[in-house]
């Protein structure tokens, strides 16, 4: 009886130490991907051209948001952006975004898209609004502020400084 106490002690304390470990392990394990950054995910992938002058860059995210306010809020609280906007006659307009720092009331940050919906261009209508090109290709002048500017999957989104 006594023997079989001993051996039921032992299976006890083996098994604790076989719990105690595999936890270490799978806790170690959790260490080796601390300080990496979280993978994308998302139903659409857009990409974001920003910078003026001869200096862009350009981010390809994943997302699951609907609108561009959304998508910069999300990538200012991820630290890929610096990000600064307010509301509007249009809807919520982007006051700074990276190096884009208007200097005066006759600069702003402009926004354009690769989306050819009338609905969203500023370039058609009773005050037309310029497209731009950059590395050759022609994006529409957004007529939406940020907050109704929808993310489409596959689409390019630029922001550059505007000048009058």
């Amino acid at each position: 009886m006594l023997k079989a106490k001993n051996i039921v002690k032992v299976l006890a304390i083996v098994a604790i130490v076989v719990l105690a470990l595999s936890v270490i392990l799978v806790g170690c394990d959790k260490l080796k991907d601390a300080g990496k950054p979280e993978p994308e995910v998302g139903n659409k992938e857009v990409t974001l051209i920003i910078g003026q002058g001869n200096e862009y860059s350009t981010i390809t995210v994943k997302t699951y948001q609907n609108y561009m306010a959304g998508l910069l809020s999300e990538l200012q609280l991820r630290g890929k952006i610096t990000y600064d906007s307010e509301p509007g006659s249009y809807g919520t307009f982007v006051k700074s975004l990276n190096n884009i720092q208007p200097a005066s009331s006759n600069e702003w940050v402009a926004v354009y898209h690769d989306i050819d919906d009338v609905t969203l261009r500023a370039d058609q209508g009773e005050w037309p609004m310029p497209n731009a090109e950059h590395d050759g290709k022609t994006y529409y002048s957004s007529s939406v502020g940020v907050d109704s500017l929808p993310l489409k999957n596959g689409h390019v989104y630029f922001f550059t400084l505007g000048t009058m």
